[in-house]
């Protein structure tokens, strides 16, 4: 609230910009999304007095300001604007900015990478035809692991390894026993010193 006791929001001058997230990986994973650039590039324009900067996924067509001659892409390359108002080359995402005819920046823009889909661009089948003979498919769980276990040489290992360890850990416990002063021997415990 304000200093008046007004409920509202406060502006500061220069404006501030609160992020309120922890920066834990398992509360957001903005840093590592495709949405940190337009959030990092809105704000710095927002804090700089700016206006919101477009934003359109990529492949998508640009709409020019007024006054542009050239579109400066992310990569650095200049392109002429063609004077249609528009600009359709936005397949790679990143700042895209607008310059007049003398360089001075006029406007910006950022083009999104689009989101994956939840549905796979090929079926399992298309996937494996596109493999070729290399790939080959199992009907069922047990096909598969009998055409693994078909591929392993030579005979499993891990029970002889198994009971060789448990017999050092009982050969290290009676060597143990028998060398400890304060163990009892053998005669001590049927009754004889």
């Amino acid at each position: 609230g304000s200093a008046a006791g007004d409920p509202g929001p406060d502006e500061a001058t220069p404006p501030v910009l609160i992020l309120a997230s922890p920066a834990d990986p398992a509360w957001s994973d903005l840093p590592t999304s495709v949405g940190m650039l337009p959030f990092v590039s809105g704000a710095l324009d927002l804090l700089a007095g700016g206006a919101a900067v477009p934003e359109v996924a990529a492949g998508a067509p640009l709409v020019l300001p007024g006054g542009t001659a050239e579109v400066e892409g992310p990569e650095g390359t200049r392109r002429v604007a063609d004077g249609t108002g528009g600009f359709a080359e936005t397949g790679r995402p990143g700042i895209y900015r607008f310059r007049d005819g003398n360089g001075a920046l006029v406007g910006k823009a950022v083009v999104n990478a689009v989101a994956p889909t939840s549905e796979p661009a090929l079926t399992p089948a298309e996937a494996a035809e596109r493999w070729g003979p290399e790939a080959r498919g199992a009907p069922d769980r047990r096909a598969w692991m009998r055409g693994v276990t078909d591929d392993r040489r030579g005979r499993e290992v891990w029970r002889p390894l198994l009971a060789t360890a448990f017999l050092l850990l009982l050969m290290e416990g009676w060597v143990a026993a028998r060398n400890d002063p304060d163990s009892p021997t053998p005669n001590a415990i049927d009754g004889n010193p």
